[in-house]
């Protein structure tokens, strides 16, 4: 779909997560991703394929070892992981849609 607007326009970032929406397992690899389109107009890396930072169901299916929930985080990826999971309360509790 990307290259029906030109090769420079855009590219497809792929999340990994379970669910209907990103929302519902945050990702701070897509969220960093995210913003850095919309303030730079910055594009993801062609093939870029973020992890979930946390499980909705924790313990359905395999662990996942390349879970990044575990790794330090500078202190802006901490500030703005913490406003992505903010944004996934309303998700779980059924606010939002």
């Amino acid at each position: 779909m990307a290259d029906g607007f030109g090769p420079e326009s855009g590219t497809l970032l792929v999340q990994e997560a379970r669910g209907h929406c990103s929302p519902s397992e945050p990702s701070l690899c897509a969220a960093k991703a995210i913003s850095a389109y919309l303030v730079n107009g910055t594009l993801p890396a062609e093939g870029t394929v973020c992890r979930s930072e946390d499980r909705t169901f924790p313990g359905a299916g395999k662990s996942d070892p390349s879970s990044t929930s575990s790794q330090p985080h500078s202190a802006q990826d901490a500030a703005l992981l913490e406003a992505v999971r903010a944004l996934h309360e309303p998700v779980l509790l059924g606010g939002l849609f």
